[in-house]
């Protein structure tokens, strides 16, 4: 009777075995994707890192599923342990600031996919009670900026100058490590004015059901984008890039949209930002 048990349990096992074995091979590429090893996607600490996740996890799970490969969403507490990864060359994909792209264009010829599909500036916000009204009444005034290594950091410096106000007597700048943080700032009222970006504002907006008012806006330059290592192949560029451009025609780039308060993403050359390798010279020499 034992005997015969046994024959039955190892009967099941090898049953449950071999079903669990044709499921794997029923499912296509099951073997080659467990083999392959994945990418890590950098995303620039431009929220904090909790709003990031809500967004860019689903980024990493589309790219995933473009390129057959697992994809481990990465970021940094600031921007400056951001660049210091990019210029290790840790991430395989990465999406960042304008600035930092000609940095990893110029030294590493990491590759430019699609950006988002609207131009980028700086803008001065301020509470809707605000007495100020122009850029000029921020003389005397405390500006609170992200990064100094930010790109609204560069522009809305550049748009201070262009309007003759002296960054180091006329105003005072307060820098933060994140968007978000400035604005918070600015609604508690330890800043006069935030310089911020719309993509911030819109999330930040939403968040907290309020409307700021923009005081003035700075010139606009090509906005943040996804870029590729060059070790990626152009096959899995290609996956990606088509993913990342489907986003308003499928349910799951949809929600990616949604979540981030983004504007579909557009195909972008290395040509577009070439007016921001000139605004880097022009603060390097200031």
């Amino acid at each position: 009777m034992l005997r015969l048990l046994a024959r039955n349990n190892r009967s099941t096992t090898l049953q449950w075995r071999a079903l669990l074995f044709l499921a794997l091979v029923a499912w296509p590429g099951y073997f080659a994707c467990a083999e392959q090893p994945g990418y890590q996607l950098g995303v620039f600490p431009h929220l904090a890192a909790g709003q990031l996740e809500k967004v860019f996890s689903l980024v990493a799970a589309d790219f995933s599923k473009a390129t057959g490969r697992p994809v481990a969403l990465k970021t940094k507490p600031t921007f400056e342990a951001f660049m210091y990864e990019l210029d290790k060359q840790t991430y395989d994909i990465a999406f960042v600031q304008p600035f930092d792209y000609v940095r990893a264009r110029d030294k590493h010829g990491y590759i430019s996919l699609a950006r988002r599909g609207e131009p980028l500036n700086g803008l001065f916000v301020v509470k809707p009670d605000s007495p100020l009204r122009t850029l000029e009444d921020t003389r005397g005034k405390i500006i609170g900026l992200p990064p100094e290594v930010a790109a609204v950091s560069h522009l809305a410096k550049m748009a201070l100058l262009q309007a003759k106000i002296n960054l180091g007597k006329d105003v005072r700048l307060q820098h933060y490590k994140v968007h978000d943080t400035c604005l918070q700032q600015l609604l508690i009222g330890e800043i006069d004015v935030c310089a911020t970006a719309a993509f911030p504002l819109r999330f930040f907006e939403n968040e907290h059901k309020i409307k700021l008012k923009v005081l003035a806006e700075t010139k606009t330059i090509s906005h943040s984008l996804f870029i590729v290592h060059p070790r990626i192949s152009e096959k899995h560029r290609d996956a990606i890039l088509k993913a990342i451009l489907s986003w308003p025609k499928t349910e799951s780039g949809r929600q990616i949209l949604e979540k981030g308060q983004l504007k579909p993403f557009i195909a972008v050359t290395d040509a577009e930002y070439d007016t921001v390798r000139e605004y880097s010279r022009k603060m390097q020499n200031k």
